[in-house]
């Protein structure tokens, strides 16, 4: 189906509404999508002149409607639905049933009817045959007629439409199948000749003008007698200043007049004019007796030649391997995320190495596309690796490509690495810790010396690429490990970012769940789903080790598995139960692992890993201190652990009464049985 911005390319325009029907009847079985349209005379020719300015190419019509479209003037080509003799014996033939004196009214012989005397004969009727040339003297014409007997009037759709205004017994003369099928295949054809026609005269145009490279062409004489629009204009000139002058006039010592003295090419060659390095190839132009006949030079900017260069290599790779967030893409208006985002920004202004840090699911690939979105490197590549998805040996191929025969089943022609492509662009080298040994040396060369070695090669490529590399692990725990190595951390640790965990920003959890839930709303059909205060509660409580990609998860099967719109505190605490337990079942709780529960007051509190980053020691909100290595607490750590286990016993395990109990939320009891593996 068409879309409605679409215009069609054929548009038959009919007198009545039967032709109509039977040319989209006939438009099915040929499968061409001609649209068809009523009107006839000053209607048809509005309908004409509408689609001739929304681009229709070819109209069909008949009779009066095409000489008014022509006197209006329409322009496009117009196929005429052909009108018959036999069309009009017909229409005569009705119009004796109705009386023997018949008048035909055509529009400037449009009808054929070549011996009307012979078909008065056979018909037996007096034809009184009357010719119009506009449609103003119809109804004058009709009036004449009947005044001079005429008791019926065979004509057009105009005519027969005045006559039955005026009370005037009419038969309208119609077209048959093949007459509109034979117009019909006529414009195809018609409209075929003019894409054609249209393709070869917009090859020639683009060869002239929107070719990359300058032409220009002179005579004999070194006249110019062709400058394309891309010359003109990285010459400075107006062609028609330059056309019919000598080459070497208008532009002094680009070479012409040696070429046609010496009959030989001359390719590469730099022509420097006005600041411009100019790169130009120089043939000579000759007849088919060998002679002389001119020059033709082309030539670009060496400067633009380079840029190209980046377009054709962007171009060669695959799709995707451009940045596709920007930093408002990043939901939070927590401090701790605005101070990330605002160190991103500064960082987007410089064109450092910069390293991005931080746990699993707190956005370093998102923030490594909005750094790149606002640099300066924003209209090249942005082509992002992830280290720890691919084995060693594909990895170093797809890094850094690779020439033909490298290896066994090397591809014909080599492959360009990845690297090359972000050639002008930013490299993303996610988990850059899993990467070995081999490869970081490999890729301490492409930095230090901005170039890259094809596998199987022995030449270089130069790049220019910044990298950004991303970890959850901490590079130089490695580096001491000798598992990384130490001149490749500090050449990759030039700017430094850390993305802040989701449990050290808990006011965005809002704004998070209200944007995944509109999203995964509308992904999965749902009505608009939404979270009551009790589950938005302990959604915000939750601690999150996956970060925002796991809230994400959990928002998304929370809307797939709700039964109301809003989103209720039990099922969110069923799936989050859930997702606990396939950390650590209850049953491996009884089975002797250490939880340690500081009370007070009839509160507790198990002070795991401490969000203070105190590390092994440090102190819960009620201040009794915890250190796991020091002897004096086991007692007191046995004290609570059977406490918990004690009261989730005598609730039958059921963690929101227990958490109750202890006088906590049911998310610090799940953090608490999910540390007791600790």
């Amino acid at each position: 189906m068409r879309s409605q911005a679409a215009s069609p390319k054929i548009v038959l325009i009919a007198p009545y509404p039967e032709l109509g029907a039977m040319a989209r009847k006939i438009s099915g079985e040929l499968g061409v999508d001609i649209e068809v349209m009523e009107g006839v005379l000053r209607i048809g020719v509005k309908i004409a002149q509408d689609m001739e300015s929304r681009g229709v190419e070819v109209l069909i019509t008949r009779g009066g409607t095409i000489i008014e479209s022509l006197k209006s003037g329409v322009k496009i080509p117009i196929v005429e639905i052909e009108v018959t003799g036999y069309d009009v014996l017909r229409a005569l033939y009705k119009a004796r049933q109705i009386s023997d004196n018949i008048g035909l009214i055509d529009y400037e012989n449009i009808v054929s009817l070549s011996n009307s005397a012979l078909i008065e004969n056979l018909l037996k009727v007096k034809i009184q045959r009357s010719i119009i040339r506009h449609h103003a003297e119809i109804e004058e014409t009709i009036s004449k007629l009947t005044n001079f007997g005429v008791q019926v009037i065979v004509g057009g759709g105009q005519v027969t439409k005045t006559c039955e205004a005026l009370g005037i017994r009419n038969v309208l003369i119609e077209s048959d199948l093949e007459s509109i099928r034979h117009a019909m295949t006529n414009a195809i054809a018609v409209l075929e000749a003019r894409k054609i026609e249209r393709e070869k005269s917009n090859q020639l145009k683009a060869i002239l003008d929107f070719a990359y490279e300058g032409i220009l062409a002179t005579d004999a004489k070194g006249r110019i007698t062709t400058l394309n629009s891309s010359a003109a204009k990285l010459m400075n000139i107006q062609p028609d200043r330059a056309i019919g002058r000598r080459a070497e006039d208008v532009f002094p010592g680009i070479g012409v007049d040696e070429v046609l003295r010496n009959a030989t090419p001359q390719t590469d060659s730099i022509y420097h004019i006005k600041n411009l390095h100019i790169a130009c190839n120089k043939v000579p132009i000759k007849t088919v007796g060998d002679e002389i006949a001119g020059v033709l030079v082309t030539f670009q900017d060496v400067v633009k030649i380079q840029q190209l260069e980046k377009k054709i290599r962007k171009e060669l790779a695959a799709r995707g391997l451009v940045a596709k967030y920007s930093f408002a893409n990043i939901i939070g208006e927590s401090q701790e995320i605005k101070d990330a985002i605002s160190i991103a920004r500064r960082y987007s202004a410089v064109d450092s190495t910069v390293l991005i840090t931080g746990e699993t699911g707190t956005g370093k690939e998102l923030v490594a596309h909005g750094i790149h979105m606002e640099s300066k490197r924003k209209d090249g590549p942005f082509v992002a690796v992830n280290c720890a998805a691919l084995p060693e040996t594909l990895l170093e191929s797809e890094l850094f490509g690779y020439v033909e025969g490298a290896f066994t089943d090397a591809r014909r022609g080599g492959k360009a690495g990845l690297i090359e492509l972000a050639h002008g662009g930013t490299l993303f080298l996610d988990e850059i810790g899993e990467i070995s040994l081999k490869i970081q040396a490999r890729l301490l060369r492409v930095l230090q010396e901005k170039e890259v070695m094809r596998i199987g090669d022995d030449k270089v490529i130069p790049v220019d690429i910044r990298v950004i590399a991303a970890t959850n692990k901490d590079l130089w725990t490695l580096v001491e490990d000798g598992r990384f190595r130490e001149d490749l951390y500090y050449r990759i640790n030039v700017l430094t970012l850390r993305m802040p965990a989701l449990r050290e920003r808990p006011g965005d959890i809002p704004l998070l769940a209200d944007y995944f839930l509109r999203l995964f709303s509308d992904k999965h059909r749902r009505p608009s789903m939404s979270l009551s205060k009790g589950a938005l509660r302990i959604l915000s409580e939750y601690d999150y080790p996956g970060n925002v990609r796991e809230l994400m998860n959990i928002l998304e099967r929370l809307v797939v598995l709700s039964d109301n719109p809003a989103i209720s505190e039990d099922l969110v605490q069923r799936i989050l139960s859930e997702r606990q337990q396939r950390r650590r079942p209850v049953s491996e709780i009884t089975a002797g692992n250490a939880v340690s529960v500081s009370a007070a007051g009839g509160n507790a509190d198990i002070p795991g890993r401490l969000n203070s980053g105190a590390g092994a020691a440090g102190e819960s909100q009620y201040g009794i201190l915890y250190k796991e290595e020091e002897s004096q607490h086991g007692i007191l750590r046995k004290m609570e652990r059977e406490l918990v286990l004690e009261i989730l016993r005598q609730e039958n395990f059921n963690r929101s009464r227990t958490a109750k109990r202890l006088g906590v939320s049911t998310t610090t009891l799940w953090r608490w049985l999910k540390e007791m593996r600790a």
